[in-house]
């Protein structure tokens, strides 16, 4: 008769045996790899409306009632292709221009040079023409005097949709405007000669201009539930200060923040953060004694900025390459820590701004500007768009480019263990922590350089870094050279499902979802029943306080072995070696243990 020994687990044993490998997939990304995308399919219009970076106008209006209001509107009314929503110029008893443009969009020896729409009318020929118009307007056109024709496009006859594209190489190295003009010269007192209706859908853009391919002006961005949505807030400087608020879902533009009245320091606005509670908060650049280190706070979409800190550097240290945000303003719990990149008297500080009463206010709380907490002062060593990430257990990570991937603890002493940079290389920062599954910690962080511009997920056992591994990757955003190595990771981890947001400076963002990092135990109920035993006798086991709906058995690799249903009792003959029991009852898990047979 076998042996068999009763181990009655430890749950993290049955974890650490029955893990998967993370998968990574690509939810949406804009990069100069991949730089054609259906940038606008006009899913998000608002009543009556368009996308929130598009413009229309009317102009020419001799005959009918024609306003900018009812020129184009995103609708879900007849003709679509992708989604419920299409873009229609309904004025078809009318003599007029009828405009919809697009944002500003960049054409680069690097980004797609060509853009495709798809566009439909009414069939017959009724009087009108859709004219494709380009603008090199430094701002966005809000009449025809910019525009030169590009394509003129006759009615269709048979009302299906038709597939446009357009090459635009003549146009590299600049910025434009696309202008979508529905010209109606029909008769509008004549049904067969008054104009015509015209939808757009699916048009495919390069990548917007604020990505900045040469500039290297777009560095920071955020992730967090704003105005109770889900929100990206994008930082560039490309074409003067912006923080754009991106749809998480398609990764269009559906707001811009104000930036009046940010000024002082090397770049204006440089990176950001959102707290728990829904605020963005937008720091600059400074690196000389002196300079005023500032963090601007937006309360939602609408708000104006105010300075949330205003820190006068008492050394040339530099801050503001990289922020991290957390806790709750409301809640007077919000930290933003900074690290510098430079040395002062053999130095690189990590300092934390935490938050104070307001007098002024009795019952809410401000960032105790003046005294900032040195987090760390044990850095001793130079590298640039340092990071800190802060862990569950009280301790921080620290990554910048050039150096290693360091455990700082909570006192601010750093810890002996480091990355392997073999393993985790030294070009790559922002690093950002994933989730805990029993002893193992995962990770992830930016990597730049060529063949790179990503983020690479890591795990790590015992909180070693050491012993790190890459168990994962998004794709590659671009081959554009990041000559100051900047990017983000960004982590949601609020579901079973990650979703990572990856930027990469000169190349782009996206968005990805990695699944499998869970606890496969958990993911089927864990649960623990100590009134449940398990017994061996004659080469059975079996199953007593409960009655049990199945018994499973699984090798130490995660495979099922053996199983019964609706009874007490598994058979154990011809088998050896450790396996893992889970028992459930109405489905659910009821008991894990660990058992040796021998």
């Amino acid at each position: 008769m076998k042996k068999i020994t009763l181990l009655f687990a430890a749950i993290v044993v049955a974890m650490s045996v029955m893990a998967v490998a993370p998968t990574v997939t690509t939810e949406w990304q804009l990069g100069s790899a991949n730089p054609l995308m259906a940038a606008e399919s006009f899913e998000n219009c608002p009543v009556n409306g368009l996308p929130y970076t598009w413009t229309r106008f009317v102009e020419n209006v001799t005959l009918g009632t024609v306003t900018n209001a009812n020129a184009w509107v995103g609708t879900n009314i007849e003709r679509k292709i992708t989604g419920t929503y299409s873009a229609k110029m309904a004025n078809y008893q009318s003599v007029s221009d009828c405009w919809m443009v697009t944002p500003k969009i960049s054409i680069t020896a690097t980004s797609a040079t060509s853009v495709s729409f798809n566009w439909s009318n009414t069939a017959g020929d009724f009087g009108s023409t859709l004219d494709v118009m380009i603008s090199e307007s430094a701002t966005q056109p809000t009449a025809s005097t910019t525009f030169t024709l590009f394509k003129s496009i006759g009615e269709g006859a048979d009302g299906a949709w038709h597939l446009e594209t357009l090459d635009l190489t003549a146009y590299i190295g600049k910025s434009i405007y696309i202008g979508f003009k529905v010209h109606n010269f029909g008769d509008p007192a004549d049904v067969n000669a008054g104009g015509d209706n015209w939808w757009i859908e699916d048009v495919k853009l390069p990548l917007p201009n604020y990505i900045g391919i040469t500039t290297r002006s777009t560095r920071g961005m955020a992730f967090g539930i704003v105005n109770s949505v889900p929100t990206l807030a994008l930082v560039s400087r490309e074409g003067g200060n912006s923080v754009r608020i991106i749809d998480v879902a398609t990764g269009n533009q559906t707001a811009s923040l104000d930036v009046t009245g940010i000024t002082g320091g090397t770049n204006q606005i440089n990176d950001a953060g959102i707290t728990t509670d829904g605020k963005v908060l937008v720091a600059n650049l400074v690196l000389a004694a002196t300079n005023v280190f500032k963090v601007y706070r937006w309360d939602n979409y609408y708000s104006a900025p105010t300075v949330a800190i205003s820190y006068t550097l008492p050394d040339a240290s530099r801050y503001g390459d990289h922020i991290t945000v957390t806790g709750s303003i409301t809640a007077g719990t919000a930290k933003v820590y900074i690290a510098s990149s430079t040395m002062v008297t053999s130095v690189a500080k990590v300092l934390k701004f935490s938050m104070i009463p307001d007098v002024a206010t009795p019952g809410s709380y401000i960032f105790d500007s003046a005294n900032p907490t040195v987090l760390s002062s044990a850095i001793n060593w130079a590298g640039s768009t340092p990071s800190i990430a802060e862990l569950p257990n009280g301790k921080f990570l620290y990554k910048g480019n050039g150096n290693s991937m360091r455990t700082i603890n909570a006192d601010g002493t750093l810890s002996t263990l480091v990355s392997n940079n073999g393993i985790v290389a030294t070009g790559g920062n922002s690093v950002q922590f994933v989730r805990n599954i029993a002893d193992s910690t995962y990770l992830t962080y930016f990597r730049y350089g060529a063949g790179w511009e990503k983020a690479d997920i890591l795990k790590i056992v015992g909180g070693d870094l050491s012993t790190a591994s890459i168990v994962g990757t998004t794709p590659v955003l671009g081959t554009t050279t990041n000559g100051d190595g900047t990017g983000r990771v960004l982590v949601d981890a609020s579901a079973s499902d990650i979703y990572l947001y990856v930027l990469s400076t000169n190349n782009g963002f996206g968005k990805y979802k990695v699944a499998g990092i869970v606890d496969q135990i958990t993911a089927v109920e864990k649960t623990t029943n100590n009134t449940i035993s398990l017994i061996s006798t004659q080469g059975k086991l079996s199953v007593k306080g409960i009655n049990a709906s199945s018994i499973e058995l699984f090798n130490t690799v995660g495979q099922k072995v053996r199983s019964v249903s609706n009874v007490n009792e598994m058979s154990t003959s011809n088998l050896q070696g450790v396996y893992i029991v889970q028992v459930k009852a109405e489905g659910r898990v009821v008991k894990t243990g660990k058992i040796s047979i021998r």
